[in-house]
């Protein structure tokens, strides 16, 4: 009975795997069309594919493929990490904020009139944010305005690498800032220290000078006896 029951599990766990592994060779397959689309190579669908990634991402419609194909990658190496999961949502957001950076940075000072304008500029443009960041700015932008829509996005983008690398961003900054201090204040006593023994060299040519002078304008015993 023990054995039929470890049968059927061993039969379920090679099932899963196998399906698993025909899904993540899918979505591999599925984003090299995208990339061969958008890089004008492949027929018909890899067109319709570039038309609506850059409809949809505008300018990170670039290294959307590249994207997908690293979080399965990572997703598969780390399946036995708990946290693989949260990390690649966290980075997808982080992917989602930076098209609302790109939206805001190509849509200028006065607000889009709508979606629809925002998305045939990124698909015939390949500029933008595409869909995903002009949704974002049509939220946002019309509440808090254009500079704290860039606040919010940044903020939002620091908030994601936090977490994705584990990093406290404000103890880097407080490091790189006391980093350059120490380094600007050892510089400036490199220079003082220059400066004092370019001084000390200057005042000993000019004693130097003194002291020929002083050698030269000395009588000599010649001229006491002529006198």
């Amino acid at each position: 009975m023990s054995r039929t029951k470890n049968t059927k599990k061993n039969a379920k766990q090679n099932t899963n795997l196998v399906r698993d592994d025909a899904v993540r060779i899918v979505i591999a397959v599925f984003s090299v069309l995208i990339f061969m689309g958008i890089l004008g190579i492949g027929g018909s669908f890899a067109t319709g594919c570039r038309f609506v990634v850059f409809s949809l991402f505008g300018l990170m419609a670039y290294v959307f493929p590249i994207c997908v194909i690293g979080s399965v990658i990572y997703l598969y190496i780390r399946k036995n990490n708990t946290g693989r999961v949260p990390k690649t949502v966290v980075f997808w957001v982080f992917f989602v904020f930076l098209c609302l950076f790109f939206e805001l940075l190509c849509g200028g000072y006065e607000m889009t009139p709508g979606i629809g304008d925002i998305v045939a500029f990124s698909r015939e443009n390949r500029l933008g944010g595409g869909f995903t960041g002009g949704i974002l700015e049509i939220v946002l932008r019309p509440v808090f305005g254009l500079i704290a829509c860039y606040i919010i996005d940044v903020a939002a983008m620091i908030i994601c690498l936090v977490f994705l690398t584990e990093i406290s961003f404000v103890d880097a900054a407080i490091k790189g800032g006391s980093d350059v201090y120490v380094a600007s204040k050892q510089k400036t006593k490199a220079m003082r220290e220059i400066l004092a023994e370019n001084r000390a060299e200057k005042m000993l040519r000019m004693d130097k000078k003194r002291t020929g002078v002083s050698f030269d304008t000395t009588v000599g015993p010649a001229d006491e006896a002529s006198e």
